[in-house]
Order: C-alpha cells, then structure tokens, then sequence
C-alpha cells in the first residue's frame, strides 16, 4: 500500500510540474533548461505555490527570483539563471 502511495505523489508532482512548465511557457515563452531542472527539485507544496505566484510575475526574472528564495537544502542558488 505504501508504494502505490508514493507512485501516486509522485504522478501527482509530474502533473503538477507539467502544468506550471505550460504555464511559465504560455506567459513567458521558451523555458529555459535550468528553471526547468530547478522545478523538479521543488516539493508538491512548492509547484503549487509558484503556481499561484506566477498570476504575479510579470517577466522570467520573477520566476529565477522565486526559485532562488526557495532552494532546497538552504543552498545558495546562482545570481542569475539566464547569465
């Protein structure tokens, strides 16, 4: 039972990334590779979040800037994602 669980959350968190990919994608144009590696570090709670963030953002910076406030492990995030 606790492996069909966690199959479950983890077919949720695909779902959930495949959506706020769509979404940064349709408000923002290309996505680039690295934010694209940094959403698969984020939990379901966090895809949620910049999810509902992004009605806010108003460029791809937003969303580097996001990211860079929500590191995994309280590691430092690089200056710029698009540098």
């Amino acid at each position: 039972m606790q492996l069909i669980s966690s199959f479950k959350r983890e077919g949720i968190k695909i779902g959930q990334k495949r959506i706020v990919m769509r979404q940064i994608k349709k408000r923002f144009g290309v996505v680039p590779s690295e934010i694209e590696a940094r959403l698969d570090a984020l939990t379901a709670d966090e895809l949620d979040e910049l999810g509902e963030s992004l009605f806010d953002f108003r460029s791809i910076t937003d969303v580097e800037n996001w990211l860079a406030r929500h590191q995994p492990n309280g590691h430092a995030a690089p200056p710029s994602l698009s540098a």
